[in-house]
């Protein structure tokens, strides 16, 4: 239905009925105020559902970034928890292998005495009796074997760590 416009002559309407004419007047005055009024609202709207259409757009961007950084943060998490578990795994192993240099140390100070003892023995078991060493031919292999002896307890004493802690030359 297209709107029907309806022409009236002011001049007339004066003549005929002057208060009705200010009436229309006011009423005219009113109706384009209110339109201008409209116009500009509508201006506004637009402008407004502009601003609107421009922050839902940032706002699915902001939500898409914070979900990103969401799933970021939650594999920084997951290292960062993974990490401190293999920091105290190799910790567990460090301590593990701490305990076993010491009982290896240990046991390493074990051997030295029981081949010092027997190196004492040995000595004072073939050099009290050289006469008996003479017969069996034996004094060149007693003493190499109690050099051999004598340089592994060297080189255990020293050995791949050092000096053992405590140790002091003995000879």
């Amino acid at each position: 239905m297209r709107p029907q416009y309806i022409e009236i002559d002011l001049d007339e309407l004066r003549a005929r009925d002057p208060d009705m004419a200010k009436l229309f007047v006011q009423f005219f005055r009113e109706y384009n105020n209110l339109r201008y009024e409209y116009d500009n609202l509508n201006k506004k709207y637009i402008k407004l559902q502009t601003q609107y259409n421009i922050l839902q757009s940032e706002n699915k961007r902001l939500r898409s970034e914070i979900e990103t950084l969401r799933v970021h943060v939650s594999r920084l998490t997951d290292r960062y928890n993974k990490l401190i578990q293999e920091k105290n795994n190799i910790r567990l192993e460090f301590e593990d292998m701490k305990m076993k240099k010491g009982m290896a140390e240990l046991a390493k100070m074990n051997i030295i005495e029981q081949l010092e003892e027997m190196y004492e023995r040995l000595s004072k078991m073939y050099l009290a009796d050289p006469v008996r060493i003479a017969k069996s031919e034996m004094i060149d292999s007693v003493n190499s074997v109690l050099g051999m002896m004598r340089a592994l307890i060297k080189e255990l004493r020293v050995g791949m760590y050092g000096q053992v802690a405590g140790e002091t030359e003995q000879k």
